[in-house]
């Protein structure tokens, strides 16, 4: 890989430098070598030759000049992107500040450490990865790192469409190289990947190391109000009290990412649609009650899955249904008072606004009838929600200023 330079009138001075050490070296150790044909000149000769590979190395290190071909017909590759580039930039500056842009990638992995952009280079998890490459110009060198063995490697391309095997043989296994690491007793595999893509467009590409590219999984994830989150795939709610979030992921490698890579589509009940990865209700109406189909697509591939909304039944407390159970003042300011027909052990009130935000909750254990302090709700109307030993019951309040 090489970093593209473009001069500026201050950098004349280094690039000039450059130059002359080049040339000087390459005198220098044509002298040496004429030096070392006589015993008489060979003192001098060494000290030429050693003076002409210490300019070099010092040429070398400080500067590496990469040159272009001047005209179209300087070219003889098969690059017809290059081809065209000639043909608008040619004996220009513009043909290595195209090399330069486009040479500016961005490399992420849902499921691996990138350790580095140029070159690029990947860990690898049980001796597989997956990177995401967006960007690039021709060939560019891709490094997985840490492997703990090479044999028949694997290095799979999606794009436009799902999976596919990338495969640049000639004469067998001649396209990746595989470098070993005697610090950390493992192998580098390095390939390098086209990136070009017609017209120049902008190549956005994933890359999976291993012997079969990972299926797209959706894992479950919702949670209902103040609920600790959920893996159920069907989830029960009060329309009209609960809110409700569903928020799906997608496993990579066994590692959950929320990946921004892809992209969601839901369709649900009453011809609801949405292209968001996180669906949130406040509240849950009735018309929400049903299947929600997600479906995620990424390079390709695709995965669908679904979420089944139930309306749970909302029931008066056996115990005491024959009295049944009673909040007043309605409307309140202040307090509230909740009377049931008998003592309960289990008591959980909660109440929520109209956006379905949990705005209060108390617990109470062994009690019939006992107070809540409401004074710092605003006025407006709000949900209650009432559980006594295992059953429910919901309540309308409206809260007033004093």
């Amino acid at each position: 890989y090489a970093r593209i330079h473009t001069w500026t009138r201050t950098r004349l001075c280094s690039r000039t430098y450059t130059h002359t050490y080049t040339h000087t070296s390459g005198v220098c150790c044509v002298g040496g070598i004429a030096g070392l044909a006589s015993q008489e000149t060979a003192r001098m000769g060494n000290v030429l030759g050693m003076t002409g590979v210490g300019l070099g190395l010092t040429a070398t290190l400080g500067r590496w000049v990469l040159v272009f071909p001047k005209q179209l017909g300087d070219y003889y590759g098969p690059n017809q992107n290059f081809v065209a580039a000639l043909t608008a930039y040619g004996n220009s500056y513009e043909l290595a500040l195209r090399e330069a842009r486009q040479n500016q990638i961005i490399a992420q992995s849902p499921s691996n450490t990138v350790k580095r952009q140029y070159p690029l280079t990947v860990a690898v998890l049980n001796d597989e990865a997956i990177v995401d490459i967006n960007g690039g110009v021709g060939y560019m060198p891709l490094v997985f790192e840490g492997l703990s063995e090479v044999d028949d490697p694997q290095l799979w391309l999606a794009e436009d469409s799902c999976w596919q095997l990338v495969d640049q043989s000639v004469h067998g296994k001649d396209f990746w190289q595989v470098e070993y690491n005697e610090n950390t007793a493992s192998f580098d595999l390095i390939f390098n990947v086209n990136q070009d893509r017609p017209n120049d467009a902008p190549a956005f590409t994933r890359y999976y190391l291993g012997d079969n590219p990972p299926a797209l999984q959706i894992i479950h994830q919702s949670n209902i109000s103040s609920s600790s989150v959920s893996d159920s795939v069907s989830i029960t709610v009060f329309s009209g009290i609960d809110s409700l979030t569903l928020s799906p992921l997608i496993d990579y490698l066994g590692v959950p990412t929320a990946d921004s890579t892809g992209g969601w589509s839901w369709t649900g009940p009453n011809g609801f649609i949405d292209s968001v990865r996180t669906l949130h209700f406040f509240p849950v109406d009735s018309i929400h009650i049903g299947q929600f189909i997600v479906q995620y697509t990424a390079f390709g591939c695709s995965v669908t899955d679904s979420f089944n909304i139930v309306e749970g039944i909302m029931t008066k407390i056996e115990e005491i249904t024959h009295a049944g159970t009673t909040i007043f003042p309605n409307p309140a300011n202040d307090q509230l008072t909740i009377q049931l027909p008998k003592s309960c052990d289990d008591i959980l009130v909660e109440i929520y606004d109209n956006l379905g935000r949990l705005i209060q909750r108390k617990e109470q254990q062994k009690q019939q009838s006992f107070q809540i302090n409401i004074s710092q709700c605003l006025p407006g109307n709000y949900n209650v929600l009432l559980k006594a030993d295992g059953r429910s019951t919901k309540h309308r309040l409206l809260i007033v200023e004093e």
